[in-house]
């Protein structure tokens, strides 16, 4: 039970970096 509250957790840290990265290269001209 823990180890899959730790892997969702690291899972929607993982999403949630990536989607900030793709923002920022977005942004980036």
């Amino acid at each position: 039970m823990l180890a899959r509250q730790a892997a969702h957790s690291m899972s929607s840290w993982t999403a949630a970096n990536l989607a900030r990265r793709t923002d920022i290269a977005i942004r980036m001209p």
